[in-house]
C-alpha cells in the first residue's frame, strides 16, 4: 500500500482545515443547529419543513450550513443543500413524517447513518 508523501498529505490536511475554519468566519453564513429530537433518537433525525400548517424549519432556513447534534456533543456539519437532498431522499423513500412538538410538525425522518453515508 502506498501512502502520499508527508508534505503532500500535510498540504491537503491544512487546506481542509482552512476550508472548515472559513465556514465560521463568513459574515453572510449562519449556522443552524438542529438538536431537539436528534439526540433522543438512536436511528433518525427529524428535519422539519412545516409546523402548524405553515412552512418552517428547512423550508424557511437561510442558513448556509446545518450543524446537527446526533448524540450528546457529537455534531455533523453539512451544507444546506445537502440537508435538502437528504430530506428529499427520505421523503421519496419513506413518505412525509410527523414530529416536533406533539407531532404537529411535518418533515422528513432521515436515518442517522445517511448523514455520513449517502443513501
Amino acid at each position: 500500500m502506498t501512502f502520499p508523501a508527508f508534505d503532500v498529505a500535510l498540504a491537503r490536511g491544512q487546506e481542509r482545515e482552512r476550508a472548515f475554519a472559513a465556514i465560521f468566519r463568513s459574515d453572510d453564513d449562519l449556522v443552524t443547529v438542529e438538536c431537539k429530537s436528534q439526540v433522543n433518537s438512536r436511528t433518525h433525525v427529524f428535519i422539519e419543513m412545516e409546523g402548524y400548517g405553515k412552512p418552517s424549519g428547512l423550508a424557511l432556513s437561510t442558513a448556509a450550513y446545518w450543524a446537527i447534534e446526533v448524540r450528546a456533543d457529537v455534531w455533523v456539519l453539512m451544507r444546506h443543500e445537502e440537508v435538502i437532498a437528504l430530506a428529499d431522499a427520505a421523503i421519496a423513500r419513506f413518505g412525509r413524517s410527523h414530529g416536533g412538538d406533539r407531532g404537529l410538525s411535518v418533515g422528513a425522518s432521515v436515518p442517522k447513518d445517511w448523514l455520513v453515508r449517502k443513501p
